[in-house]
């Protein structure tokens, strides 16, 4: 995690241009439940908010023990951003026009960008699957915006189309391309499976 406050606004801006993400609870064995969810993002208040069921494990978990955590993957995989915080989950939606599902309808606006085509169709769901909204409240941002050239240095060395000879003449001395190297291997220590190419099987 970065205090540099530019570095800080880098994640939060990264989190706000998305709508995809990984929420992590905890279960009661202290491991993580991860699962795969869409998000709206409150630039002002810096929270996430998710659509969640409240027979699902996520919720349970939540409500049980606050602490999540909102992993946010860029485009170019190697960015991401993580919120730490604390959840705050409302009642399930009960009627059709009670707050929560009045909620609900709001989020599905802000996420998707558009109407649903049938409103009281949609709001009967909500009820109907349990829907509830879990708020995550932040209070710690981390994660790794690593510059593009230094990742370019670090694929090109590990398949040997790139010397430390020629890498130290290219970066106009020593002091350069030792700082470059150092951040490069950062990289990889941070993600070492996928530096050198090896699939992450999904489940």
């Amino acid at each position: 995690m970065s205090n540099d406050t530019d570095t800080a606004e880098a994640l939060f801006a990264l989190v706000a241009q998305g709508k995809q993400g990984v929420l992590a609870t905890v279960k009661r064995d202290g491991r993580p439940q991860l699962s795969n969810i869409i998000y709206r993002w409150d630039v002002e208040s810096k929270t996430a908010s998710v659509s969640i069921t409240a027979d699902r494990a996520k919720s349970k978990n939540a409500i049980r023990d606050p602490r999540v955590s909102l992993h946010v993957s860029a485009p170019d995989f190697w960015s991401y951003a993580v919120i730490e915080g604390l959840a705050v989950v409302t009642p399930v939606a009960a009627d059709p026009h009670d707050e929560v599902s009045d909620a609900l309808v709001e989020l599905y606006r802000d996420i998707s960008g558009q109407e649903h085509p049938d409103w009281e169709e949609y709001r009967e769901a909500m009820v109907a699957e349990r829907r509830q909204i879990d708020l995550l409240d932040d209070a710690v941002r981390r994660g790794e915006i690593p510059a593009g050239a230094d990742a370019m240095f670090l694929f090109d060395l590990l398949a040997g189309t790139t010397t430390m000879q020629g890498l130290t003449r290219g970066l106009e001395g020593q002091d350069r391309f030792v700082d470059a190297l150092a951040r490069s291997l950062y990289v990889l220590a941070a993600h070492p499976a996928d530096a050198v190419g090896t699939e992450a099987v999904g489940q």
